[in-house]
């Protein structure tokens, strides 16, 4: 007796977050300043999720000057810039992790100064300054 099997290969693209941009190409990584790459590999090293969601965000970024009045003066200049409709789901579902995982991250990247959000109703705007990184001043009085 003979059996056989019909196989089905499915093909996914390279990037599979390719389709969920929100600029054409997303920000490089090497575009984010050295120092605060450095703050990223101290604490999120590359296998964890903070690693991923922070590159995550880069590949849905685009790059504009952006200023908040929020944001201190230091850290104002080009920036890395997600624009997400509905709020913390979306941007879950584009970054291709939890919703509480998408949310804690948050909280902590803006706890450290890594990025500021901006809301107006649901709508979600992330921040990431691409220059030096500067530490919030609550921060710096804990070292």
């Amino acid at each position: 007796m003979q059996v056989s099997r019909a196989v089905q290969t499915v093909t996914m693209p390279a990037d599979s977050m390719a389709n969920d941009k929100v600029g054409a190409e997303g920000v490089a990584y090497e575009r984010v300043d050295p120092s605060t790459r450095c703050i990223i590999h101290t604490l999120f090293p590359a296998h964890t999720c903070g690693f991923a969601f922070f590159l995550g965000l880069l590949t849905n970024a685009i790059v504009k000057q952006y200023v908040l009045p929020s944001m201190p003066k230091e850290v104002r200049g080009d920036a890395a810039v997600v624009s997400v409709v509905k709020g913390y789901a979306e941007l879950s579902q584009r970054l291709r992790l939890s919703y509480d995982t998408t949310h804690m991250y948050a909280l902590v990247f803006r706890a450290l100064g890594l990025l500021y959000l901006e809301t107006q109703g649901k709508q979600m705007t992330i921040i990431i300054p691409l220059g030096v990184y500067r530490s919030p001043a609550g921060l710096q009085r804990c070292s």
